[in-house]
């Protein structure tokens, strides 16, 4: 679905993912947390994308959401990285594939309740 604004030339296309804002700057968002929103958001409350559109406000709301619900999720795994004795030692012996491993099962781990708490709202 496309939302337009003709006054002020906002417009968000919730097929592409794509926002342009007042000024003409467009930009297509790719994360899985913004393809979530999307979704859970035309479920749930459609009227507020228009809403967004209408005030000039949609490119900055889904930059400040994709920005914050990122560094929510990097927040969690940076704690649980710096108190894992397993990462650690594969960092410290250069074993990158397994410091990566837990890194990775560390971000998955946090998506679950950051996207209950930020994305499913």
């Amino acid at each position: 679905m496309i939302f337009k604004n003709e006054i002020n030339g906002c417009m968000f296309d919730t097929e592409t993912l794509t926002a342009k804002g007042i000024d003409g700057s467009t930009k297509t968002f790719h994360s899985d947390h913004v393809v979530r929103h999307v979704g859970y958001t035309m479920a749930k409350y459609p009227q507020r994308f228009q809403d967004l559109v209408d005030e000039g406000e949609i490119l900055e709301y889904l930059i400040d959401f994709d920005e914050s619900v990122s560094d929510a999720i990097h927040g969690q795994v940076e704690m649980w990285l710096e108190d894992d004795k397993k990462y650690r030692l594969a960092v410290s012996m250069g074993n990158l594939l397994e410091a990566e491993r837990i890194a990775n099962m560390y971000k998955l781990m946090a998506k679950e309740p950051i996207y209950e708490a930020m994305v499913y709202v």
